[in-house]
C-alpha cells in the first residue's frame, strides 16, 4: 500500500498539469460488463509520433476524454499507462525522487518500451477534468464507477 500510495501523490501532482499515471503488476484479465442494447462509435483517431519513454507523442483529431500511452517492462513484468489530456499532444514517463528509485529500481524508465496508444472517451462524464475528479474522489477501480467506454486503440 506505500508504494501505491507515494507514486499516486506523485502521479497525482502530474495531474495537475494533464499526466496521471497507473503502475499495474501482473493480474488476472477481468471482465467488464458489455451493454447488448446498443453499440456507438468513438469519434476520434490516433497516431503515434514518437515512442521514446521520456519523449513521447500523438498526433489525434476527435472527441473524447483522454488518450492513454501504455509501456511495459519485460524484465520486472510491469506495465505502466499514463492518462492523458486531450489537449496536450506529448509527454514524458515522470521523474521520480530518488527516493522512489532507490526503494524501487524497476520503475526506472530506462526498461520501459511503449506498447500501444489509445483514445477513450467516458459516457459518465463531459471532460477529462470531469473524469480526473472521478478518478481521484471514488473508491474502487475506473471500471466500477465508469464502466461505458468507447475508444480506439494501436
Amino acid at each position: 500500500m506505500f508504494k501505491k500510495n507515494l507514486i499516486t501523490r506523485t502521479l497525482r501532482n502530474a495531474a495537475l498539469v494533464g499526466l496521471v499515471g497507473s503502475l499495474a503488476y501482473p493480474v488476472l484479465a477481468q471482465e467488464t460488463p458489455v451493454d447488448e442494447e446498443s453499440v456507438e462509435k468513438i469519434n476520434a483517431d490516433i497516431t503515434l509520433v514518437k515512442s521514446d519513454p521520456l519523449d513521447f507523442e500523438v498526433s489525434t483529431n476527435g472527441v473524447f476524454d483522454r488518450w492513454d500511452a501504455h509501456f511495459a517492462d519485460s524484465l520486472s513484468n510491469i506495465n505502466w499507462t499514463f492518462y492523458i489530456n486531450p489537449n496536450i499532444s506529448s509527454a514524458s514517463i515522470p521523474i521520480m525522487p530518488s527516493s522512489v528509485y532507490a526503494e524501487y529500481p524497476e520503475l526506472s524508465s530506462a526498461y520501459f518500451i511503449m506498447t500501444s496508444i489509445s483514445a477513450v472517451d467516458y459516457l459518465c462524464v463531459d471532460s477529462y477534468q470531469e473524469w480526473l475528479e472521478l478518478y481521484f474522489s471514488t473508491d474502487g477501480y475506473q471500471g466500477d464507477f465508469c464502466h461505458k467506454t468507447r475508444y480506439v486503440w494501436y
